[in-house]
C-alpha cells in the first residue's frame, strides 16, 4: 500500500505548477518512501531516500525563505 500511495503522491507532485507545492509534494513522497524502506529493511535505497530528504529540506530552506522574504 505504501508504494502505491507513494506513487500515487509522485503524479500529484509532477503536476503541480508551483516550485513550493512540488518540494512539498516531494517530501510527502520521500518520506513514504523512507517509511517503506524501514519497514522492508531495505538499507541501501534507504540511504538514497535519506539523502534525497536532506536535499530536499535544504531547497525549500533556500528557495522558499527568498519567496517568503519578498
Amino acid at each position: 500500500i505504501v508504494p502505491l500511495l507513494a506513487a500515487f503522491i509522485f503524479v500529484i507532485g509532477i503536476s503541480v505548477k508551483s516550485g513550493k507545492k512540488y518540494r512539498l509534494w516531494s517530501l510527502i513522497n520521500t518520506l513514504l518512501w523512507i517509511l517503506y524502506d524501514c519497514l522492508t529493511l531495505s538499507f541501501g535505497p534507504l540511504i538514497t531516500h535519506a539523502i534525497q530528504l536532506f536535499t530536499i529540506i535544504f531547497g525549500m530552506f533556500v528557495h522558499d525563505r527568498k519567496t517568503s522574504i519578498k
